[in-house]
């Protein structure tokens, strides 16, 4: 099943999901007399969104083999198309509207709403909506949380932006900022 495609110019990245696994495919459409296809191999999990993450970088947004959430970011290499990191929580879940997304490719920032359950105290769950910033260093190849803090509302319609160093965040009725490192 094609779960997702991306075309960046002359190139398409298409991810598949068979089960709980895909593999992510990278073709190379400058020639269509010889089209170059290239894959990852089997991944756990699949990502409903491939996003063009800069400098040669492949944003993966989905779910995990164990049915959380999964981001992860992917590099061609000349044998195919490689994992670099990956961020999953286990028992949460994402908007899969790419419009509830903030991606922004000069600061490796990926924003988004995630909701998940909690066990209380007395081992009661209860539902908790956050929105999650999550930051990509290019040179140690780490996917890591730069801030979450808890909103209000559905996470399809949770939004965010980077300002001078702020990362805002709005719910269906709160707003909440973090300054960002």
């Amino acid at each position: 099943t094609v779960r997702s495609v991306r075309y960046d110019g002359n190139m398409a990245y298409v991810c598949t999901a068979v089960q709980t696994k895909d593999p992510v495919f990278f073709f190379d459409l400058t020639d269509l007399n010889n089209i170059i296809c290239k894959d990852t191999g089997e991944i756990q999990g699949f990502s409903t969104s491939l996003v063009n993450f800069g400098d040669g970088y492949l944003l993966g947004i989905g779910q995990s083999g164990s049915g959380g959430v999964k981001i992860e970011i992917y590099r061609e290499t000349e044998t195919g198309v490689e994992s670099v990191a990956v961020f999953e929580r286990d028992g949460a879940y994402i908007s899969e509207n790419y419009k509830a997304y903030y991606i922004d490719r000069e600061n490796q920032l990926l924003g988004l709403g995630i909701h998940f359950y909690m066990i209380t105290e007395n081992g009661a769950y209860v539902r908790q909506n956050n929105y999650l910033v999550l930051h990509f260093n290019r040179d140690t190849f780490e996917l890591q949380i730069a801030a979450e803090r808890p909103l209000e509302g559905s996470v399809d319609l949770m939004r965010g932006v980077y300002i001078d160093g702020y990362f805002h965040m709005f719910g269906s009725n709160d707003v909440k900022a973090a300054k960002l490192k």
